[in-house]
């Protein structure tokens, strides 16, 4: 049997046992949309009020919205910052879906299977497979969703942005082309939650789970409060794009660092998995 067919024979099975198993954790997510469109909806209605606005948005502004974070934070005496807690819950759900599994079934099936497939590296690579599709299952429930409410309320299913609506929260992204816009609202942070879904992975098990788990949680709370390439919650943020605060970050080297991050520790996750004692290691969940 060849690598890719016990990757894919691993992978298939990941698919049945993880992907069933968290199928229904993903109503919080549905729920967690919803609850950013609605107060999306809550904003523009003020506006329409107001008269600074005549429609609701579109697809890509209630996209934008759900994926924008906070611009970067400015300590001061007298500044006021507000945790970006929608922004942070969708990371946290990421990052509590795809990290447990994988240690989990290593510690109830997985030694068994690597023992007898004669495979480690397979069997790991799968459930990093298994986490991306998961990283990218948690991105397309929020896309369905905003769409799905979008065609129900009979509102423009387009990629463009309602002028009004943004004049009045972020002007500069205005400026941005449609290439820009899929950059920074779509592909910047699916790498972004891809590079630290695989860094999380390695981290399981070299510590535990629970302990990846925190450590993603506490980057992502001072990615809020410190803008730096160090900290990957920044790239998420597109108010934190350099093109709208200056102290920013450049989308460019943020997807370069990304794909880094992402090969080094592919490679330092196989290097490690080699040496993993599969008698020993049954703690820490």
């Amino acid at each position: 049997m060849t690598d890719k067919t016990k990757i894919g024979k691993y992978f298939s099975y990941d698919i049945n046992q993880g992907g069933w198993r968290e199928l229904p954790k993903s109503l919080l997510l549905i729920a967690i949309t919803l609850l950013v469109i609605l107060q999306a909806d809550k904003y523009i209605q003020t506006l329409i009020e107001y008269g600074y606005c005549e429609k609701y948005g579109t697809f890509l502004d209630y996209l934008a919205y759900f994926f924008q974070g906070d611009y970067v934070y400015e300590l001061s005496a007298s500044s006021v910052f507000v945790l970006p807690i929608y922004w942070l819950a969708f990371h946290a759900f990421v990052a509590y879906i795809v990290g447990f599994y994988p240690y989990e079934d290593f510690v109830q099936y997985g030694r068994m299977s690597i023992l007898y497939g004669k495979d480690r590296v397979s069997w790991w690579l799968a459930k990093i497979l298994w986490q991306i599709l998961s990283v990218a299952w948690c991105y397309l429930l929020v896309y369905g969703t905003i769409a799905g409410y979008i065609i129900c309320k009979h509102r423009l299913l387009s990629w463009k942005l309602t002028e009004e609506i943004w004049n009045n929260l972020s002007p500069e992204l205005l400026n941005y082309t449609t290439t820009d816009l899929i950059v920074v609202i779509v592909i910047l942070p699916v790498l972004t939650t891809i590079a630290i879904t695989v860094i999380q992975g390695v981290v399981a098990f070299w510590k535990t789970p629970v302990v990846s788990f925190m450590l993603v949680n506490a980057m992502l709370v001072v990615s809020v409060y410190s803008t730096s390439y160090l900290w990957l919650g920044n790239y998420t943020m597109w108010l934190r794009n350099d093109r709208i605060s200056p102290e920013g970050i450049s989308p460019v080297i943020a997807i370069l660092i990304d794909s880094v991050l992402i090969v080094i520790f592919l490679i330092i996750g196989i290097r490690q998995f080699k040496r993993v004692d599969f008698l020993g290691k049954v703690d820490g969940l």
